[in-house]
This record gives C-alpha cells, structure tokens and sequence, in this order.
C-alpha cells in the first residue's frame, strides 16, 4: 500500500507540493489576514500587509520545495523573484476587487469571501508559476 501511495506521489509530486504549499500559504495568508482584521485594520491593508507575509513564505516553498530550481545562480534566482512578486501583484489585485465585490458589494462574510478569493489566486498563481516563473536552468 505504501510502496503505491509512494508512486502515485512520485507521479504527481509536482502538483501535489504545490497544494502542499498553496494550503500553508492559505492558512498563513487567511490567519495573518484575519487577525489584522480583527485589530481594526481596513479590508485592503489588511489584505496587503497579509501579502507581503505570504508571499515571502510561498516564494521560498515554491523555489525549494515545490519547482526545485535552488541551483539557479544569484542573477537568475532575483530574476526569478521578480518574475514571481510581479505576478503576485497582479493576482492580488485580481483577490482585492474579489474581496470588494464579494465583502462591500455583495455582503458575503469576510472569511469565506476570503477563501473563495485566494481560492482562485491559488489556481492563476500555479498557472503563472509553472508557464512562467519557475522554468528549468537554462
């Protein structure tokens, strides 16, 4: 049983650490989120200050344990992190009008606006992360 699970992680290894790391930076994304909320904190700056913290956490998963590209050397890793934090910004400001629409528009609960939010982040930023960012040593 353990020897088919093995393989069958093998196989999709990729995918699988990337909801591995998606779903830790959920919950550090949701939680840093929610407590800034809980302080009184605006919707969006608690959604950016949310952000930064996540980022930097996703960023290191992804690199390492997720693509595997840690042999890049120092000019193709920062070219990598820009790459990355410019495609996180234009998925965070696709989670900012979500979170408008759905928390001031629509009146939806803020954590589940949240989580339906980063729900579709996570599936723009895998697409943008495998096509474009993450891509093998050249």
């Amino acid at each position: 049983m353990f020897k088919k699970l093995w393989a069958t992680y093998k196989k999709y290894e990729e995918p699988i650490n990337y909801v591995i790391a998606g779903g830790f930076g959920t919950v550090v994304n949701i939680g840093t989120f929610s407590l800034f909320r809980a302080f009184g904190l605006d919707i969006t700056l608690s959604n950016i200050i949310a952000w930064i913290i996540t980022i930097i956490f996703v960023y290191i998963a992804n690199k390492f344990f997720v693509f595997k590209t840690a042999d890049k050397t120092k000019k193709e890793s920062t070219k990598e992190f820009m790459m990355f934090v410019l495609a996180r910004l234009a998925t965070l400001g696709v989670e900012i009008l979500l979170l408008n629409l759905f928390i001031e528009a629509m009146h939806i609960n803020e954590l589940v606006s949240k989580t339906v939010a980063q729900v579709v982040v996570i599936i723009l930023n895998y697409i943008l992360s495998k096509l474009v960012i993450f891509t093998p040593k050249q």
